[in-house]
């Protein structure tokens, strides 16, 4: 009987039995290269990575209003083909129950390309912008993670001579509930 109640309380006090200890909310922005082409691309190769300048994340509830989740200094961050973690903030408790219907993500639009010959070249987007259009409400104990997909297969093109161009890659954004 000792045995089984010192196992219950071990369970109850440590987060790995599937019992939340915790109370809180979260919002998470991860990032990832797949190796899928953008529309247009016609390149030979992808990249090995790309190192983007993380600016801040701007979430717009349905009345209209703005909540900066950051506003730190700029954050540099080299993504690859495994996802990133680009912002995490630990506690969204405080807006339970709100529903935002707009996520807005800022990068400076220069970016820095490394191919897989290891040479960097930098790449100007058109934006460094990166809005999603989509509600979720915040729910108590649950952590919401907004994904970046970069689609950057075939971006960038190694000539014969050994030049290389790069084309812009394309993103997708999608919310997931993590738990």
């Amino acid at each position: 009987m000792l045995r089984v109640t010192l196992l219950a309380f071990v369970c109850l006090t440590a987060s790995g039995c599937g019992v939340s200890t915790t109370s809180t909310s979260s919002f998470k922005v991860r990032m990832f290269g797949i190796h899928s082409p953008p529309a247009g691309a016609d390149g030979n190769s992808a990249p090995r990575s790309q190192t983007y300048l993380f600016n801040g994340v701007t979430l717009t509830d349905s009345a209209g209003k703005a909540v900066s989740l950051y506003t730190g200094d700029p954050k540099t961050l080299k993504i690859i083909d495994r996802g990133q973690l680009v912002f995490s903030n630990a506690n969204m408790t405080e807006h339970n129950g709100t529903t935002y219907v707009s996520a807005l993500i800022q990068f400076d639009p220069t970016i820095v390309v490394t191919s897989k010959s290891g040479t960097s070249s930098t790449l100007a987007l058109s934006s460094g912008d990166l809005q999603l259009d989509d509600s979720y409400v915040v729910t108590k104990n649950k952590e919401q993670v907004l994904t970046i997909k970069i689609a950057w297969g075939e971006t960038v093109n190694i000539a014969d001579n050994g030049t290389e161009t790069m084309t812009p890659p394309t993103f997708t954004l999608k919310y997931e509930a993590a738990h």
